[in-house]
């Protein structure tokens, strides 16, 4: 139930700035490409400006949260393997079951 109130209020704060905003705005807000390829390759971290069309940008827009929600579980999930090198096999599938756990969310209404 929660999700889907969230999911809602996403979909009209995302309607609601791209009808009411200046085209200025519109571009303030950037596009997908661009935040996800700061989430991708890394950007200007100390850029405050940038950081917040950033988090702006992922305010609305569901499918770039979903996108680095799960890219910051998969750094998680690299990271965590490269501490534990000395582990003589790796366990993909339990990675994967855990990634499917965390961000699958089947739609049951539940």
């Amino acid at each position: 139930m929660r999700f889907q109130i969230k999911k809602w209020l996403r979909h009209y704060w995302h309607e609601l700035y791209y009808k009411l905003a200046s085209p200025s705005a519109v571009e303030f807000g950037m596009k997908c490409r661009s935040v996800v390829e700061n989430i991708d390759l890394g950007g200007p971290h100390s850029d405050l400006r940038y950081r917040f069309r950033k988090v702006l940008h992922l305010s609305f827009c569901q499918g770039c949260c979903c996108y680095y929600s799960f890219s910051q579980s998969l750094r998680s999930a690299v990271r965590k393997m490269s501490q534990n090198q000395s582990a003589k096999s790796i366990d993909i599938e339990q990675i994967n079951q855990e990634l499917l756990e965390k961000y699958a969310r089947l739609e049951t209404g539940v």
